[in-house]
């Protein structure tokens, strides 16, 4: 099956310089959307499609099934949000690899931005399924007896973090503290002191932004206009409907 996203309402804008609004289905493993436009319509939308696209908070994720039904995935945050955010989230599309080893080809894929550039963080949102724990308080009622099977299973958000370089390529954060360091290698130590006395940690998604923001700042003077820059400055103001 099928990983997907919903969202309410969406603006994309179309490589074409058309703009497409409406609620939207994000495919998370196809790089794939599903618009429904005001007519009722669905269109379909691969990635190398797209420019850049823009949606409000965290979506349902669903398991889309074959004859076309929505599962809603079970979670195991509770009641908060899958991915915490309860915002316009912007997305661009580069071409990936999507971590083939030893490959010699690339593809578009969607790429959620977290941060200014020149440097600007990406992420892209997976779902990764585990097993309840014996430790989880939902596992016992309260007479001590399980209340669930051990084969039950949640799904829980992981993510994996991308630098935006200024020449226009996408760098993988497969260890997010050693890599971005290594990237701002004569800024590691500001890096690295700076997370200090914050109590900044590299693995979270906000916080590793601010540190990405701050080391843009330690390094303010670029070559050129990036790709990236252009990219930006070139993209309208995208808005979702509320």
């Amino acid at each position: 099956m099928a990983r997907a996203q919903q969202f309410a309402s969406s603006t994309v804008v179309l490589n074409s310089g058309d703009t497409l609004r409406g609620p939207l289905t994000m495919y998370l493993d196809r790089d794939l959307l599903l618009l429904t436009l005001p007519d009722g319509r669905v269109r379909t939308v691969p990635a190398n499609e797209v420019r850049t696209f823009a949606v409000r908070g965290d979506g349902q994720p669903f398991d889309a099934t074959a004859n076309g039904h929505m599962q809603p995935l079970r979670s195991g945050r509770g009641e908060l949000p899958w991915f915490g955010y309860n915002r316009a989230r912007q997305f661009h599309v580069y071409r990936w690899s999507r971590d083939m080893p030893n490959a010699n080809f690339t593809c578009p894929a969607f790429f959620e931005l977290m941060s200014g550039g020149p440097v600007t963080l990406y992420r892209r949102c997976n779902l990764v399924l585990r097993r309840v724990p014996w430790a989880d308080p939902t596992f016992w009622s309260p007479t001590a007896i399980p209340t669930r099977r051990l084969s039950d299973m949640y799904y829980m958000p992981a993510d994996k973090y991308f630098l935006g370089t200024p020449d226009g390529y996408i760098v993988r954060l497969r260890q997010p503290k050693r890599d971005l360091l290594a990237y701002f290698a004569r800024e590691a130590r500001d890096i690295e002191k700076f997370a200090r006395q914050h109590n900044l940690r590299f693995t979270d998604p906000r916080q590793l932004a601010r540190l990405v923001d701050y080391a843009n700042k330690l390094r303010p003077y670029w070559p050129g206009s990036s790709p990236v820059a252009r990219r930006q400055a070139a993209a309208p103001s995208l808005t979702t409907q509320p």
